[in-house]
């Protein structure tokens, strides 16, 4: 899934910039500056070089939008569509580093960004065609193979396949930027990497919400046209990086052994990091299951208040989509008004005479971190607040949560990713100063491990959940779904609680 993902980290606020780092980390991060003033990039050059990302975006916004309701269309019970979400953190958790580690052995990106891309073509169209493909080779075996069957068979394979070839393009394309930019311009590049990814997420919502099927010359269903579209995207997007960004050959060191390496990363861990993982895992396990089940629950909620005759002309929209297009929009807005507000505050709070705050905040580099803290404290009781609204059973009312919900969302695509950043940049400084090697890639997997685990988690209890109120006769969809989202409030409040822990560290 989405790592965010990438969907992620922090980034300074150049001219119309979206995501800031704190400013005492600059001075971190502008070491080395004859490699930084080589690798330094023009604005064109990184929008470029970020590009790609819409095609990942794309892939994994197609995945949100149609899942769970295109299993649950052919056939595939609820709790077995909602296992096939431990595809999507499996891959990321276990496939993407292998990937990364061939890599970086072959010193080249765009091989592994070229093919995974043609993977994720050549996925999305067996994922959206699978009916298709199921009922010609029904036809082909004269009925001995059931069309259903296959077509079940099919989607899921065509689904692994999906997230299997995701893995090497966001791979490659987060160390291309590595690679490609200063760690000056990192920041910035972070922000247009942002604002690309929220603006493919709003464009996917917003045309998976639309109807469709009567526009696209090629198919009548709508996932096939959205599709189309998303081909388009994928290619040109990556393309665009391909053709711009030349590489070399890198020379690499030989990587340790994985063993070594999961031994050290759990040594190198500062207290503080760790407590920033374990908030980033009880929040994942909080998000994840809303991001899957959120569209056809309220698709759900929306057929249930139709008239007959509403269901036949609107069968093709999605108001659950399009709740996701409203969140899009809304977080969008909030990455580029919350890190001016958090600059204001920050210098509010290192002004600040009171005895609590000035408890925690003794200059502005440190109101800095405190107030990104409590924004982050904030945004996982707010999101807990609006998930409960889902409980009132009103469409009107789950969308306009949800789309609130962006700002919840902006805040743990950007905080973590800043609060991690700094707390490996003074553990790797304190190395440098010891004359110890730097493993700042072991540390920042890590934190990939607290992203995807907690999805792989979140999915069995899901299923774990749906298995125990079927066995109990339970047979209505939104109840089920209800009681997913209560794990997930609970969650939520769980990582609100660490975070105030994470205060006093």
């Amino acid at each position: 899934m989405p790592e965010s993902p990438d969907h992620s980290p922090s980034a300074d606020i150049p001219l119309a910039g979206l995501l800031e780092i704190p400013s005492h980390l600059e001075s971190l991060l502008n070491d080395n500056s004859e490699t930084q003033a080589s690798n330094h990039r023009s604005q064109p050059y990184i929008v470029c070089l970020v590009l790609g990302t819409a095609g990942v975006q794309v892939a994994f916004s197609i995945q949100f939008a149609s899942g769970i309701p295109y299993f649950r269309s052919l056939g595939i019970s609820q709790i077995a569509a909602t296992l096939a979400w431990l595809i999507p953190p499996l891959c990321g958790s276990f496939v993407q580093p292998l990937f990364g580690r061939w890599s970086d052995d072959c010193g080249r990106r765009k091989p592994f960004i070229v093919t995974g891309s043609l993977g994720i073509v050549i996925a999305l169209l067996g994922y959206a065609w699978s009916p298709n493909l199921a009922d010609l080779l029904s036809r082909v075996s004269e009925g001995k193979l059931s069309s259903t069957v296959l077509s079940q068979s099919l989607v899921v394979c065509f689904f692994l396949c999906l997230n299997v070839a995701i893995q090497p393009v966001q791979s490659g394309l987060r160390a291309l930027m590595v690679d490609k930019c200063a760690a000056s311009q990192q920041a910035e590049m972070t922000a247009w990497a942002s604002r690309i990814n929220f603006v493919a997420s709003m464009a996917s919502y917003l045309a998976a919400a639309s109807d469709l099927a009567g526009e696209s010359p090629v198919s009548t269903k709508q996932l096939q046209a959205l599709v189309n579209l998303s081909i388009v995207v994928i290619v040109i997007s990556v393309g665009v990086t391909c053709c711009v960004v030349s590489e070399n050959s890198l020379t690499r060191p030989d990587p340790p052994e994985a063993t070594e390496g999961i031994s050290k990363t759990w040594k190198m861990l500062s207290p503080r990091l760790f407590r920033i993982y374990l908030v980033q895992f009880f929040s994942w396990f909080a998000w994840f299951p809303v991001l899957v089940q959120i569209t056809g629950f309220i698709d759900t909620l929306n057929r249930a208040s139709q008239n007959p005759l509403q269901s036949e002309d609107m069968k093709s929209e999605s108001p659950g989509a399009a709740a996701l297009f409203a969140q899009a929009c809304v977080a969008l807005v909030a990455s580029i008004m919350l890190p001016r507000l958090v600059q204001w505050a920050s210098v509010a709070a290192a002004n600040s005479k009171h005895k609590i705050i000035s408890a925690y905040v003794r200059d502005t580099a440190r109101s800095e971190l405190w107030v990104l803290q409590m924004l982050w404290l904030t945004s996982q009781v707010l999101f807990s607040i609006l998930l409960s609204l889902t409980f009132l059973k009103h469409k009107t009312l789950a969308i306009l949560a949800i789309a609130l919900s962006g700002i919840c969302w902006c805040v743990t695509q950007w905080v973590p990713f800043v609060l991690v950043n700094e707390e490996v940049i003074r553990i790797e400084d304190r190395r440098r100063h010891a004359a110890l090697d730097s493993h700042t890639s072991l540390l920042l997997s890590a934190h990939n491990t607290f992203i995807a685990s907690p999805q792989i988690l979140a999915t069995a209890v899901s299923s774990g959940i749906f298995e125990v109120l079927k066995a109990q006769s339970s047979s209505d969809p939104v109840d089920n779904v209800l009681w997913v989202f209560a794990s997930s409030i609970l969650m939520s409040v769980i990582a609100a609680l660490l975070v105030t822990k994470l205060l006093r560290v």
